[in-house]
């Protein structure tokens, strides 16, 4: 379907369904332009049978297409409950800051995140999010993660105040 639109699509060798799940990978170039790369991993690993949701993604450089994924409050539970709490890595923080502004987190989420919040901040406050997002974010959100801790606090505050 990509290919009708004139984008040259190459599917890695490697993709296949695997033992936990579906590990996919493509390339996708158009003439002048670098080619850009994808992956797809999937994992069922944890038993859970998921229902996912299914929206339709449209831009100006491809054509329409059908995402499927998982349920937006699972998501939530994943990133915030389960992968910030656990790991801390500095995206986490960022994911917890982007669902927020999205209002992808629930008002049941939001209680709960009250409960966390003093642990995530002085998390966060130990960390160098222009040192470690930098370079993986695009410039417009580098103002965002300047003051990153101090941002983050503050939108904290203003969701748990609205739960």
């Amino acid at each position: 379907e990509i290919e009708r639109s004139g984008i040259k699509t190459d599917l890695h060798e490697k993709s296949r369904p695997t033992d936990g799940g579906y590990f996919g990978a493509a390339n996708f170039s158009v003439d002048q332009f670098p080619p850009a790369s994808v992956e797809i991993n999937v994992s069922a690993r944890n038993g859970k049978n998921l229902i996912g949701e299914v929206d339709s993604v449209a831009n100006e450089f491809v054509p329409t297409y059908t995402l499927f994924h998982l349920p937006q409050d699972y998501i939530v539970e994943e990133k915030v409950f389960g992968a910030l709490l656990e790991r801390k890595k500095p995206r986490d923080f960022y994911d917890l800051y982007f669902m927020m502004r999205k209002g992808m987190v629930s008002p049941g989420n939001r209680a709960r995140l009250a409960d966390y919040t003093e642990k995530i901040l002085t998390d966060a406050r130990q960390i160098n999010f222009d040192a470690e997002l930098g370079a993986f974010l695009p410039a417009s959100q580098h103002m965002i993660i300047r003051n990153f801790p101090q941002t983050l606090e503050q939108e904290m505050h203003r969701q748990i105040s609205i739960s």
